[in-house]
């Protein structure tokens, strides 16, 4: 019976042309007296411990780290005016997390409001692995994630989320295009051994595009990760590596006209947003990778996206075909769609996050006020819980 109601779900819910409407979502959850929109939210625990809003939050600004998820997104949530003290009070029920590993799965399904995935959104902003099914709850879940496959993403439906980034080089900002130390520049960690799940080894041939002299600067040092740069095979090249990695500073790397953006384990990586801190064009070299908040980004018109592995050559002839004009605008463009994201956040990592999660927010909120309009005023429907 489960399977078949599996297979049902996933029928109407799982597929691209997905809607947040009856049976995947219930809108009459999402309804206040006169029938407008109330989007309201739960933020669970870690641990789903179904404590009340107030208590959860206290205890969070008790203590714990500015760098908490879950911290953040509930106090962005009460910030937004949405927070409700229970999950049955709420329009969206949130949960906060890794959404592979098996605590996870064994936690949020277990609650009494799960309902098979009904009205839940699962926000992960882990920079897992790729290859995993999004599917592993319920295809009625809702994904708010940085790690979203463009093939799979329900527009409407699901968010696309930038991964937050570790640090900000604003005061490379205004310097114009034409006037960057470099032309194109990447430091960070490449993966030597191909491994079977393990993405990242991609990184490792546009390491050939690295030529000093003509301002293209593409270093990197190995991952240490199952000690893949001490294996024989690699320890050498891994050496030499980290050479010319120790040569350069990453933050001097970023005064530049274009920064390359390669997938890592996961097409998402931090350097995306902190390459745009510095004003610098992002060059993304990946595939399947549903770029973050399009509706806040023109990424076409900011951005050169190319296949994760496009030949070294093709990289380079990508960034000399953009005119001297088009490079300022694009470096404009870069500077003002950071600025939106950005303009209220402070200074370190803790604000960085909590605007993500605003934004993040406010894409939910016009799912659910887009799906509670096209249900109509007083709409309802127990929206096939099951």
């Amino acid at each position: 019976m489960y399977f078949y109601e599996f297979t049902s779900a996933y029928a109407a819910c799982g597929g691209t042309d997905a809607q947040l409407a009856p049976p995947c979502f219930d809108p009459s959850r999402c309804l206040s007296a006169n029938g407008t929109a109330n989007f309201t939210v739960y933020v669970h625990s870690p641990t789903c411990s179904l404590q009340p809003s107030s208590e959860l939050l206290q205890r969070g600004q008790a203590g714990g780290s500015s760098h908490d998820w879950n911290r953040v997104w509930r106090s962005a949530v009460h910030r937004a005016g949405a927070l409700v003290e229970t999950p049955q009070e709420a329009c969206l029920i949130a949960f906060v997390g890794d959404m592979y590993t098996r605590y996870t799965q064994q936690c949020v399904p277990l609650t009494p409001t799960w309902r098979r995935g009904l009205n839940h959104v699962l926000i992960d902003l882990t920079d897992r692995a790729r290859g995993v099914t999004y599917w592993t709850l319920s295809p009625r879940v809702a994904f708010a994630k940085s790690n979203l496959a463009a093939s799979a993403l329900r527009a409407g439906y699901d968010v696309a989320v930038a991964l937050p980034p570790k640090g900000a080089f604003a005061h490379l900002e205004p310097a114009p295009a034409a006037r960057r130390r470099y032309l194109l520049t990447f430091c960070g960690t490449v993966y030597p051994t191909r491994r079977w799940r393990q993405h990242g080894w991609e990184r490792m041939h546009l390491l050939a595009l690295h030529a000093p002299a003509d301002g293209v600067v593409v270093v990197g040092r190995c991952s240490e990760l199952r000690g893949d740069h001490a294996r024989r095979e690699n320890a050498d090249r891994c050496a030499a590596l980290r050479r010319d990695y120790d040569a350069y500073d990453y933050g001097d790397l970023l005064n530049t006209t274009f920064a390359l953006v390669p997938a890592g384990r996961q097409p998402a990586t931090y350097r995306l947003l902190e390459a745009m801190s510095a004003g610098a064009i992002p060059v993304v070299c990946a595939d399947d990778y549903a770029l973050p908040f399009p509706r806040l980004f023109d990424w076409d018109a900011i951005a050169i996206v190319l296949p994760a592995l496009a030949a070294p050559e093709d990289v380079l002839a990508a960034v000399r075909a953009v005119s001297d004009d088009e490079r300022e605008r694009m470096h404009r463009g870069v500077v003002d769609a950071y600025a939106r994201l950005f303009s209220a956040a402070g200074k370190g990592r803790g604000a960085f996050l909590a605007s993500v999660a605003d934004r993040t927010l406010l894409e939910l909120r016009e799912n659910v006020q887009r799906a509670v309009a096209l249900e109509g005023v007083g709409a309802g429907a127990g929206g096939g819980a099951g």
